[in-house]
């Protein structure tokens, strides 16, 4: 997960609109257009998008584009006017990579007088504020969920992960409240604390597969390039009990996701890591060899990879790999398997670089027989610290080509986690939501959204709705989960309360939730009742 500000989410996004912008908005046919480009925007567009998609400068506002976006954009051309080159590397080796890489150059790559028209274009088309209608929408309460608070308490909280075991009734929950360490405590069916390991780095992913933990460590929680991340698994004695860890894989530019299954029929199961880095990462695929260790095959070699998912897209029997990309070059991408470890890379979703994309599920939302895509973007913690209209939930619906189209929007600031379930048992999908980087000062209730799926034959609807009593954490992580037996999906949350809040200048709100907030709220689905 991308819990973290990215030092460069938006650095390489600071580019221009086409001189559409400024027109008085009549349609051009496509030669009048191109003999009427502005410098700047000619300019624009050679610098952006070779890179990634060409942002729109309505995605921003202009002094969010002319003191934020556009310094960092500086930045990658080898201009430094607002601080110095050495201050953008971090030490050790993982400024070695960034060096090699050449991320930041040591010479200008442009001229000042192409970088003056590029920074003139901008001003003349970026709009002084961006429209907002997320917090236009209706919204009512539901009693679907009644929120319980548990009894187990963490100071200062800042979940980063859980794991549930359905069969014991335990819930996993990691926590990184203590810089640069983890604690990961187990609870038992009434969320009473059973046991904790401890951990020297911040845990990104817990996994339970056959009864073994198997833990992903960041290395670092805030981006980085130097390789220390890390794949664990928890060491059990005679008895039951943990009692030590063994190192899997090690060397990994902050892995926040991991998938796991059997992607060559060998029986084995290979793992794809995401190793989301800062300036570079990879997708990353490990094979199990003879000698019992993995060998590394690089599927991508670009930063930002954030969510992973193996799954049969294309129904040839042979599970494909499905990840989101951030950090720039923002999209989807399907790495569709053709035998022996062979893989076919398909974008098949691309967003602006400004979009903030944190996470996605599959899911059969229209009931064809074909897994739809539901995208969650709302990062906003990098140079844009802004409420943008274009953050939220959407669903892709999958056309049986392959190909995904944009069937549904919710707009909701700061989206981060959604869970896709049949939460009311009626028959269809809902989406269960939570905002990690939404308007906390003003909107705090809106930190969990139900959308109950109310779709007609032709269209997706959903009715959006708030729980009273959700808004007591900063939630950045849930799972779901049938803690009570009774058949009914439940959903717990997790807070995080570490990172300063948009607006709060006097950190008030923040510093509330860090001594008071509840690390966990569980919302017991009352369905049966």
């Amino acid at each position: 997960m991308n819990v973290t500000p990215s030092i460069w989410l938006l650095g390489i996004t600071a580019c221009l609109w086409s001189i559409i912008c400024c027109s008085s908005g009549e349609k051009r046919n496509q030669d009048d257009f191109e003999s009427e480009l502005d410098p700047g925007e000619t300019l624009a567009k050679r610098y952006c998008t070779s890179c990634h998609l060409f942002p729109e400068p309505g995605l921003l506002d202009k002094n969010t584009w002319t003191e934020h976006a556009l310094p960092a954009m500086a930045h990658r051309l080898g201009i430094y006017p607002d601080r110095s080159r050495e201050s953008l590397l971090e030490k050790g080796i993982g400024r070695r990579i960034v060096e090699q890489a050449k991320v930041f150059p040591a010479v200008p790559t442009i001229s000042d007088g192409e970088w003056e028209l590029i920074k003139e274009y901008y001003r003349t088309c970026a709009p002084n504020e961006l429209v907002n209608s997320a917090d236009t929408i209706p919204v009512q309460y539901t009693a679907l969920f009644q929120p319980q608070v548990p009894a187990f308490k963490i100071s200062h909280p800042a979940v980063s992960a859980f794991a549930y075991d359905a069969n014991k009734r335990q819930l996993f929950v990691a926590d990184c409240s203590r810089e640069n360490q983890s604690s990961i405590t187990i609870l038992d069916a009434f969320f009473n604390p059973i046991t904790s390991l401890g951990l020297p780095h911040p845990v990104s992913n817990l996994s339970l597969r056959d009864d073994t933990l198997y833990i992903l460590s960041m290395g670092h929680f805030v981006p980085s390039d130097e390789p220390v991340g890390q794949l664990i698994r928890a060491i059990k004695n005679s008895e039951g009990n943990y009692q030590g860890y063994q190192r899997l894989i090690k060397n990994l530019k902050r892995p926040v996701d991991v998938a796991y299954g059997d992607l060559n029929d060998d029986e084995m199961d290979e793992i794809v890591v995401c190793e989301f880095g800062n300036h570079t990462g990879s997708v990353s695929l490990f094979a199990k060899n003879s000698k019992g260790s993995f060998d590394k095959k690089t599927l991508l070699n670009a930063p930002g990879a954030v969510k992973v998912m193996l799954e049969d897209i294309d129904n040839d029997n042979r599970k494909d790999i499905v990840v989101l990309m951030s950090q720039g070059d923002e999209g989807i991408d399907i790495y569709f398997n053709r035998k022996g470890l062979e893989f076919e890379r398909r974008r098949v979703l691309r967003f602006p670089a400004v979009y903030g994309s944190v996470s996605f599920s599959l899911s059969d939302i229209n009931n064809d027989g074909y897994k739809d895509i539901v995208y969650v973007n709302g990062d906003n913690g990098d140079a844009s610290r802004i409420l943008k209209p274009y953050h939220g939930i959407r669903v892709f619906v999958n056309n049986q080509g392959f190909s995904f189209v944009e069937a549904y929007f919710y707009p909701l600031h700061g989206a981060y986690r959604a869970l896709v379930e049949d939460f009311d048992r009626d028959g269809d999908i809902d989406i269960a939501a939570i905002s990690f980087f939404l308007d906390f000062l003003r909107y705090p209730e809106k930190g969990f959204i139900y959308l109950e799926n109310g779709s007609a034959t032709d269209r997706l609807v959903f009715s959006p709705s708030v729980i009273k009593g959700t808004a007591d954490g900063r939630w950045i992580t849930m799972i779901g989960g049938d803690f009570n037996s009774d058949g009914y999906k439940d959903i717990i949350l997790g807070s995080f309360t570490s990172m300063l809040i948009s607006g709060d200048s006097l950190n008030t709100a923040r510093n509330k939730l860090r001594d008071s907030a509840q690390p966990l709220l569980l919302l017991r689905n009352t369905s049966r009742n």
